[in-house]
């Protein structure tokens, strides 16, 4: 029998697995003989067998005044320690998610200048990150985009998401762009007001909110990366999405 049984994973301290051991080769031993085989003091061996005792891994025998024999208890007690410790992770699991989801959801933020930077960002964000599953939803004056770079457009942007399955609903600025992207088989288009013009553009696309301003001489990006942001700009953008529905 091998005298390294992996069971420190039960919470047990070394040295109460050392003393659970020892009794598992001899099988039963007075605390001299115990303190012996482990190289150890007797007062450690005594708070390691009340360790073991209070796991229901030890049984005590009374042989003299104030005198103890000690034996190991079934291993098979290990298994029901194994399931008892799983029960009480389950039952803080939701607890220990939330904190971690707090912490894990903390936003981070980057910011993007000129039009090089910006259209570099999305062509890293485009190839990588875009997928058939998430639905690209974005508010736009559409026209700003094609005024920055109407080849990035048309050559990589929208054969991109086209390739890739990507499906697109998009509020837009009344302009010719929109009307050509309401040809797009993958695009799903509604107009925002007529005498509410919008500058720039907001594209939400998982837990990825963008923020651009694309005027010709001044043209700025944020990117935010939050889960708890992101779906509080679905639903604001659901809200104009119905709105823009019903005009």
């Amino acid at each position: 029998m091998t005298n390294h049984v992996p069971i420190g994973f039960l919470g047990l301290s070394g040295r109460a697995i050392g003393v659970y051991r020892a009794l598992l080769l001899n099988g039963h031993a007075k605390v001299r003989d115990i303190a012996r085989a482990c190289g150890c003091v007797r007062q450690l061996v005594y708070e390691a067998l009340g360790e073991l005792e209070g796991k229901g891994l030890v049984v005590r025998s009374p042989i003299g005044k104030n005198r103890y024999e000690y034996r190991p208890a079934s291993p098979s007690i290990l298994v029901d320690i194994a399931k008892q410790q799983t029960s009480a992770v389950e039952s803080m699991m939701p607890k220990l998610m939330e904190l971690y989801q707090s912490q894990v959801d903390v936003p981070t933020f980057r910011f993007y200048s000129g039009w090089n930077a910006i259209r570099s960002y999305w062509r890293e964000f485009g190839e990588a990150k875009m997928t058939a599953e998430i639905v690209d939803e974005t508010i736009s004056a559409t026209e700003d985009w094609y005024a920055a770079d109407h080849t990035f457009m048309e050559n990589f942007w929208e054969p991109n998401k086209l390739k890739k399955g990507v499906k697109t609903k998009l509020l837009a600025s009344h302009g010719w762009v929109a009307e050509k992207q309401r040809e797009r088989k993958h695009y799903e288009v509604r107009m925002l007001p007529k005498n509410k013009p919008f500058h720039g553009d907001i594209t939400i696309y998982g837990d990825t909110v963008h923020y651009l301003a694309l005027e010709k001489e001044n043209q700025h990006m944020a990117v935010v990366v939050s889960a708890q942001i992101a779906r509080s700009m679905h639903e604001l953008f659901d809200i104009v999405w119905e709105a823009a529905r019903m005009s």
